[in-house]
């Protein structure tokens, strides 16, 4: 079912234009684990605490309130199974039901979960909609072991 939705880049697209303004960003949900920006399972804070979503009910509509959230626009994917792997911790969502137009996932339905109600391998994930910003020919990893740790090098194009 599609969703039209009024979108604003997150903070990762809009550039400097010198306004001492500070952009507003979302601390209460993050995605972690994904390999690429935009991705990742979806965790929120709770009581200081941060704690996965279960995927009883996950949608793509509940997915695209949370990418646009975090500043994605709309998701391409709803993930579940812990396809981006399992967290771990708390599991503070479960049966999140979304219509959609929600500014965050907090305002949508969802029941507090007890420990027969979900566990890690039904953790939550996201693929949201990305711009193309031609990065991939820019930013490089060297020095990585196993392609998991290195120096970030940056090519500075002189603009």
């Amino acid at each position: 079912m599609p969703v039209v939705v009024s979108c604003v880049p997150g903070p990762q697209y809009v550039h400097n234009n010198g306004l001492k303004k500070k952009l507003k960003t979302t601390s209460t949900v993050r995605l972690k684990g994904g390999a690429k920006l935009g991705e990742g399972r979806v965790e929120v804070l709770r009581n200081n605490e941060w704690g996965t979503v279960c995927d009883d009910r996950w949608t793509l509509l509940s997915a695209s309130v949370v990418c646009r959230e975090l500043g994605f626009g709309s998701a391409k994917e709803a993930l579940t199974g812990a396809r981006m792997g399992q967290g771990m911790g708390p599991i503070h969502m479960n049966e999140v039901l979304c219509l959609g137009t929600e500014k965050s996932m907090w305002n949508c339905g969802f029941k507090n979960i007890t420990s027969e109600d979900c566990q890690h391998v039904e953790d939550a994930a996201v693929r949201c909609n990305t711009p193309y910003m031609a990065l991939e020919n820019s930013i490089r990893l060297t020095g990585a072991v196993r392609g998991m740790r290195g120096r970030v090098e940056v090519l500075n194009t002189g603009g």
